[in-house]
C-alpha cells in the first residue's frame, strides 16, 4: 500500500492506494505541526481503518507549503519507517513543461496534469477548485503548456469581508434565487454568478483550443470534496437576472470598494449570446448553409428563463 499526501494551502489530503485504486481518503487542516504531532495524526488515521504500519510501502508528498514539508518528511520516516518521494524540482514525471520558467510551476498543478492526461489523454484542461482556482492546459502530445490562476471561491468571499466595513463573512453555497433579499444572499449571488462568468469565459477559450468543456467539468466533478460545478451557458438570461449581482457592485461602490470581479463577470456574460450565435454559424457553415435565412430551433432556454423568473416573482 502507498500513501499519497497532498499538502494544500488550506487542507492536507491523505490517500491510501492499492495499485491505482484509492482505498481510503482523509482530510486534515494544513497547520504548522511538529514532527511528532503529524506522525501521531498519520498513526491515528491508519489505526482507524485497521491499516498496519507494515502495510505502508512508500509515501509520495506533493506540497505547496514549504514550511510544513520538513516535519511531514521526518514524521513519515520516523513513524512509518519508509521512504518519502517529494514531488518537486528534478522529479521526472514524463511530462514536458513548456512554460517560460518550468521551475515556478506548482507541484500540485503538474501532478494534476500528469494524472488527468494518464486517464483522459489530451488535449485537455485540468480544473482544480482549491484555495486558488487553477486551470492547467495539456496538449495532445502530453505537454504542459500553461494555464490560469484565479482567486478561489473562499478567497473572493474573504476579500469582501476583510476589505469592507459592513459586509459579513458568508457561507459558500448557491443562492436560492438570483435577487438577494438580504446582504448575505446578495453576496452569495454575486460570488456564484461571478464564477459562472469565469466558467463561461473558460468555455470560449476551451472551444478555441478544441477542448470539450463538458468533459473538463465532468472530470473536475470526480474530486471527492470541496467541488461545486459551474456550467457554461448562453449568459444569465432574462432581463432582470444579469443585473442582480450588479446591485451588490453598486452597494460596494458606496462603501468605496470596487467589485471588479463581479463587473468583469457581467461583461463576459453579456458577451455570451454573441458567442452562441457564432457557434451556431460555425455549425451551419460546416453544413454549407448560411445563417441568413436559416430557421434555428432553441430548446429548453425559454422554459429555463420562465422557471427562473417564476421563482423570483
Amino acid at each position: 500500500m502507498l500513501l499519497g499526501i497532498d499538502v494544500g494551502n488550506t487542507n492536507t489530503v491523505i490517500g491510501a492506494l492499492e495499485g491505482l485504486e484509492v482505498k481510503h481518503l482523509w482530510r486534515v487542516s494544513t497547520v504548522p505541526r511538529t514532527t511528532d504531532e503529524f506522525g501521531l495524526v498519520l498513526l491515528q488515521l491508519l489505526n482507524h481503518e485497521d491499516i498496519a504500519i507494515t502495510e505502508v510501502e512508500g509515501v509520495a508528498v506533493c506540497c505547496v507549503v514549504p514550511s510544513v514539508l520538513y516535519a511531514i518528511e521526518k514524521a513519515v520516516r520516523r513513524y512509518l519507517k519508509c521512504d518519502v518521494l517529494v514531488v518537486g524540482r528534478g522529479i521526472k514525471t514524463g511530462m514536458r513543461v513548456r512554460t517560460d520558467n518550468p521551475r515556478e510551476v506548482g507541484a500540485d498543478r503538474i501532478v494534476n496534469a500528469v494524472a488527468a492526461f494518464e486517464d483522459h489523454g489530451g488535449p485537455l484542461v485540468v480544473v482544480d477548485f482549491g484555495t486558488a482556482t487553477t486551470f492547467d492546459c495539456v496538449s495532445s502530445k502530453g505537454d504542459y503548456i500553461g494555464g490560469a490562476i484565479a482567486p478561489g471561491y473562499q478567497i473572493s468571499a474573504d476579500a469582501l469581508f476583510t476589505r469592507t466595513a459592513k459586509l459579513p463573512r458568508v457561507p459558500l453555497q448557491r443562492p436560492a434565487q438570483a435577487i438577494g433579499t438580504n446582504t448575505v444572499a446578495s453576496m452569495q449571488s454575486g460570488l456564484f454568478w461571478g464564477y459562472v462568468g469565469l466558467v463561461n469565459e473558460l468555455a470560449v477559450i476551451a472551444n478555441g483550443m478544441g477542448i470539450n468543456i463538458w468533459k473538463v467539468i465532468e472530470a473536475a466533478s470526480t474530486k471527492p470534496f470541496g467541488f461545486m460545478p459551474f456550467y457554461p451557458g448562453p449568459g444569465l438570461g432574462g432581463h432582470c437576472i444579469p443585473v442582480d449581482p450588479l446591485y451588490l457592485s453598486w452597494k460596494l461602490k458606496t462603501l468605496k470598494y470596487e467589485a471588479r470581479f463581479i463587473e468583469l463577470a457581467d461583461e463576459i456574460n453579456a458577451h455570451m449570446p454573441q458567442i452562441v450565435v457564432e457557434r451556431i454559424q460555425d455549425e451551419l457553415n460546416r453544413e454549407r448553409t448560411a445563417l441568413n435565412g436559416s430557421r434555428v430551433l432553441v430548446l429548453g432556454v425559454a422554459n429555463f428563463f420562465v422557471l427562473l423568473k417564476s421563482r423570483l416573482l
